[in-house]
């Protein structure tokens, strides 16, 4: 059996060529409807779309970086899954960079390997006096924020709200720092510090080898998948929000639309002890 080219899928999806190109690499001019029909023929006929050779006309590789200040925990199977399905639907593959980098030389090593596209991630309180270098790459960061680029952060004001009614009007929130990687930073600014022999104490523990206190009643800092220790709830990272929001905005600002937000904020999930999620209303 021949190979499928593109003039098969353009000819069975009833548009052209360049529809075709831009509707496999995710191009927001191209309508949801007629992106779905052509990656369903392209899909039925097994084409896939040639980034090497089509890069040639559009000046494009078709690749993205991913940096990553810290393997923790930004490394993880849900986000790494969101970003990869936003960037796969857009044609783009990942090339991944790992700690260890020098700032000052990143940014002029990711050029020359001729990436579309840079997504930066890491915590607020790693290095960020270091993160200065200016980009003439498209660039969004995750985490943390720079000067003039798009962001996705988690929310401080929104996180404490859930937690304030959590805790309720008679419980002093308090918290809790462990020697791991802290998932909430912001936490530790926000809230005061437990103190042993505090009563009517709902703490938040933030840190990924914190001993469960004697009697728990609060939150507990998790990633997603990772139970609380008994009797607590938990504050969930949003691994996969993380990967599917920061990609989505990356593709945006790749295709140079002007409508992409300074920052985007997430909203962690909070769960009951029984693992139920809990309502969140604005």
């Amino acid at each position: 059996m021949a190979k499928a080219t593109m003039e098969d899928v353009a000819r069975l999806a009833g548009v052209n060529k360049a529809t075709v190109s831009r509707a496999l690499r995710g191009d927001s001019r191209i309508s949801q409807a007629t992106r779905e029909r052509v990656w369903k023929i392209a899909k039925e006929l097994g084409y896939r779309l040639d980034l090497a050779a089509s890069s040639l006309s559009g000046g494009k590789t078709g690749i993205a970086a991913l940096v990553l200040d810290e393997m923790d925990p930004w490394l993880t199977g849900p986000f790494m899954e969101g970003l990869n399905r936003v960037l796969s639907r857009a044609g783009l593959d990942l090339l991944l960079k790992l700690p260890g980098f020098c700032p000052g030389e990143l940014f002029p090593s990711l050029e020359a390997r001729h990436v579309d596209c840079i997504l930066w991630a890491g915590r607020e309180d790693h290095g960020h006096e270091s993160r200065g270098a200016i980009s003439s790459t498209p660039l969004v960061t995750a985490g943390f924020s720079l000067p003039h680029t798009p962001a996705v952060l988690i929310s401080p004001g929104r996180t404490m709200e859930r937690l304030k009614t959590l805790a309720g009007k008679t419980a002093k929130l308090r918290y809790r720092e462990g020697g791991g990687a802290l998932l909430f930073p912001f936490l530790s600014r926000m809230i005061d510090p437990w103190a042993e022999g505090e009563d009517q104490v709902f703490s938040v523990l933030d840190g990924t080898d914190l001993p469960p206190p004697a009697e728990p009643q609060g939150v507990f800092c998790a990633r997603p998948g990772v139970r609380p220790p008994r009797g607590m709830h938990a504050l969930e990272w949003p691994a996969f929000e993380f990967g599917v929001t920061a990609g989505r905005i990356l593709v945006n600002v790749l295709q140079g639309q002007s409508s992409v937000p300074e920052v985007t904020y997430l909203v962690p999930s909070l769960k009951s002890p029984e693992g139920e999620t809990l309502p969140y209303v604005k």
